[in-house]
């Protein structure tokens, strides 16, 4: 679902900059910037690159399966979250969960955090693995 779309966003924009209005400006950019982020991504793919995931994970708050949910991920530290037991090496980590970290984490697990229990050698390809944060950013 589009909240807003560029032109009217466009429109906001240059109403706030003819009135000098800094704070309005700052605050349109940053409504711009995630709406194209959100467009930028083909959820339906983003999905598909999941799939990969869900054996092990869910995206539900809570529902732990044989990793742990992967709820609002992003930006979270490492071996936090409530209900799962994590090895030592991932709650020692001190991660925490930037979407740079998640695609260095996806590419090679083993090589990010030794000694991580996740049973996944990794996804080579860049586009995968973003379609798979992009993803996440979603839930």
């Amino acid at each position: 679902m589009q909240l807003f779309n560029k032109s009217s966003l466009l429109a906001t924009a240059q109403k706030a900059y003819k009135q000098q209005s800094k704070f309005s400006l700052l605050t349109v950019t940053l409504l711009f910037s995630s709406v194209t982020s959100a467009q930028n991504c083909d959820l339906q793919q983003a999905k598909k690159q999941f799939n990969k995931c869900i054996a092990c994970h869910d995206v539900k708050e809570g529902v732990h399966k044989m990793g742990p949910s992967l709820h609002q991920v992003i930006d979270r530290k490492a071996g936090t979250q409530p209900g799962f037991y994590y090895s030592e090496a991932m709650k020692n980590s001190d991660i925490t969960w930037t979407k740079e970290n998640l695609s260095q984490f996806l590419k090679k697990p083993k090589d990010m955090v030794k000694g991580t229990t996740m049973p996944f050698s990794g996804i080579k390809e860049q586009a995968q693995r973003d379609a798979i944060i992009c993803y996440l950013g979603q839930q």
